[in-house]
This record gives structure tokens, sequence and C-alpha cells, in this order.
């Protein structure tokens, strides 16, 4: 039945609608007025301070003043104040040089090497397929003793190791030792890939994983199948000390060992923001990789090294060896400035598949193997004989 108001009524009615409407408007308005201005002092105290040094520093400092340095310590030394893991400012040239590790690509020579104190020297732990330290013919085991004439001692060996790497198509000169043989080669720098080194061992397979970066996947793709190829039936990934690189390519190698993420949150991990919202998901296909797997962690292992074992765990793929990772379950993204740098800031939480945050806190290893001191302070240059946490993972397939 229609009834009918009278003009008086559905005026009043329009009034009371606006009014209503208005109140809410003004409500939103004043929450989101409230939190800009509740900021402000903030900043206006942040601005102050430093404009206060930058005069003292102008007027009273005595010394020549490098801009350029001078400036790219103020913008990391704002992004550091975050406190936030995997936050940090890049100049230019470094987020030149990061792009570079995105695509796959690193320059120098194509080596990893520590100081070790019983060789005296730094060891070469691998030799990068491709490398120009492979086409002059360095080996795995390999002694290096000095670079470009100058003896390398425990002092000056992360100096001397820094000379191995960027600058491409600048040369150097390493004299290394093998079998007591001394040999000096020059090797030119070039751009190289350095996400996989892999090696069989018997039956078990062994592959050390350097960076989630984008050529990461189809390296351990083919490192899983020329092991297969040699008959092996078990497999270690070595994530000790791995934190560079990005959530996505961490979980699209992930992808090639877990089954389809059907249950618990429906996928390898989600990303959401602190409104709560789910911002990215990284999904699984149905293929996957059996066999038993054991995967090493340490004190180094975060971020997508983290999210990596993670996984492992979750969908029961692999044992954890080793220790306490470092605990950072965020999703970090880069933002491009307009001078050419960049920012890498914290934008979102990881959701595992089925595990709790380990933000702040890390994963627990299934089983632990702390090494000794005197082998902390040179396992990059352990063999696998002289390292107890491989061995602990040898030992679950004997």
């Amino acid at each position: 039945m229609n009834k009918k108001i009278s003009l008086g009524v559905a005026l009043s009615l329009i009034f009371v609608a606006i009014a209503a409407s208005v109140s809410v408007t003004m409500s939103v308005f004043m929450k989101v007025y409230n939190g800009i201005i509740k900021d402000l002092p903030g900043r206006e105290k942040l601005y102050s301070t430093v404009s206060e040094i930058d005069e003292l520093i102008r007027t009273e400092y005595y010394g020549e003043i490098d801009s350029a340095y001078l400036n790219d310590n103020v913008s990391a030394g704002y992004i550091n104040g975050l406190g936030g893991k995997g936050c940090r400012y890049m100049n230019a040239a470094q987020y030149a040089e990061y792009k570079s590790r995105v695509e796959g690509r690193m320059s120098g020579v194509g080596i990893t090497a520590a100081w070790d104190s019983q060789r005296g020297g730094l060891y070469v732990s691998a030799v990068f397929e491709g490398s120009p330290a492979e086409s002059a013919g360095l080996l795995e085991g390999d002694v290096i003793t000095s670079v470009d004439e100058t003896a390398v001692t425990q002092d000056n060996a992360a100096q001397l190791l820094e000379k191995l790497a960027g600058e491409k198509l600048t040369t150097v000169n390493i004299s290394y030792t093998r079998l007591e043989q001394l040999t000096t080669v020059s090797v030119a720098k070039g751009y190289y890939t350095q996400a996989v080194h892999s090696e069989a061992i018997g039956e078990t397979g062994y592959i050390k994983i350097y960076n989630f970066y984008g050529g990461t996947l189809n390296q351990f793709k083919n490192a899983v199948s020329d092991l297969q190829g040699e008959g092996v039936t078990s497999l270690i990934i070595d994530l000790r000390d791995v934190s560079e690189g990005e959530a996505k390519y961490a979980c699209e190698v992930a992808d090639v060992i877990v089954p389809l993420a059907s249950g618990a949150n429906g996928a390898i991990a989600k990303a959401v923001n602190r409104g709560g919202e789910t911002v990215e998901v990284f999904s699984s296909d149905a293929n996957e990789l059996n066999m038993p797997m054991a995967v090493l962690i340490n004190s180094g292992t975060s971020g997508c090294g983290e999210l990596f074992a993670c996984a492992m765990r979750d969908f029961s793929k692999a044992q954890l060896i080793g220790t306490t990772t470092q605990g950072n379950c965020m999703l970090q993204k880069t933002f491009e400035l307009s001078d050419g740098g960049a920012v890498t800031l914290s934008v979102a939480q990881l959701v595992p598949y089925k595990s709790e945050t380990y933000q702040g806190t890390g994963i627990v290893p299934d089983t632990q193997v702390v090494l000794a001191p005197e082998l902390e302070s040179r396992r990059d240059s352990l063999t696998m004989d002289e390292d107890p946490q491989i061995q602990t993972a040898f030992s679950l397939f004997s």
C-alpha cells in the first residue's frame, strides 16, 4: 500500500539525512586530519635538527666537505633509523649494481673465497661456471696468497676480496697455491652468475644457494637435473648466510620442490600489509620433487632464505639442520628515487603456508648443530669433511 507524506515531513527527512551525512563526513575528516597533525611535531623536530646540524657544519667544520658522500650517508642514516631488517638506501651506482644482481648478473672474477688462517690465504670454496676465474684456470680448493702483488693477511683479506668483485672489464692479478705450487694469473673481470653451486658426493647431491634473484630458478633446475643424471637419490640444500634476493624468486625455487598448496593458507606464502590486506600471493603448482632432503640454516639465513627454509618444513619436504635463523619475515619492495638511487622498505608481513610468523624470533632447526668457535671463524673455508653441519645432513641418508 502506498502512503503519502506531506511536503513538510519530506523536507524534514531530507535535512536529517544531510545532517547525518555531514556528521559522518566530518568524523572521518577529523580522524584523517588528527592523524596528519599528530605526526607534524615529530617531522618538524627532525627537519629542524638536521637543518641545525647542517648549519653548524657549513659554518664551523674545519675540513673539506664531500657533498655526494655526505648526502649518501644522510639518506642511508634516515633509512637505518627505521631499524628494520632488509631496509636500506642505495645511491645510483649501488642501485645499478643491485639491478644487475636481480637480473642474475654479477661483476667480478666469479669465485667464493674466505680468509683461512690455517692455510694462510683466501681459500677458494667455489669457482662459478662461465666466470673469468674458471677461464683463468682457478679451481675449488686453491688458496689465493696475493692480489695485485699485495700479500693476503687476516687484516687485509676483506679489502682484497673486494678487489675481486665489481669494476667490470678491469684486470686483477691473482697468485694462488695448488699442491704447494705457486701460480700467478691475470684475470679480467666480467659478468657472471653466482646463484647456485652443486656437486654429487656418492648418492647425495649438495646444492649451495647464494641468492634468490632472477637467474636462480633455472640454475637450480639445471643443478637438480644434473645431479639426478648422476644417480643422486638424496639432496642437501645449503642456505647458510643466504639473505640476498626477493621473496618471489625464493618461492619460484621452492615451487620446484613443493606440491600444490591446497591446504593451510592456500599458497607457499602470502604478504599482508599493515591494513590487513593481502597484497601478494605466492602460489605453487602440482609438480614436486620427491627425495629425502636436508636444508642447512644458520643465524645468517634471513629474508628470502628463511622463507624457502620455512616452506621446506611446512610442506614436509626437508629436515632443517644448523642454528636458529635471523627472524626477518617481511616482504621488501624497492622504490626508485628521482636521482637514480633507490630505497628498499618492508611493506608487508609474510604469512607462511602453515607456520606462525618468525619475525624477530627466527626459525628453529629440527636438529641443532652449533659449530665450535674455531670452526665458526673459518666456516666459509671448511671442507665438507670438516663441517659438522654438513656431516650431520649426510648422516640422515646413511
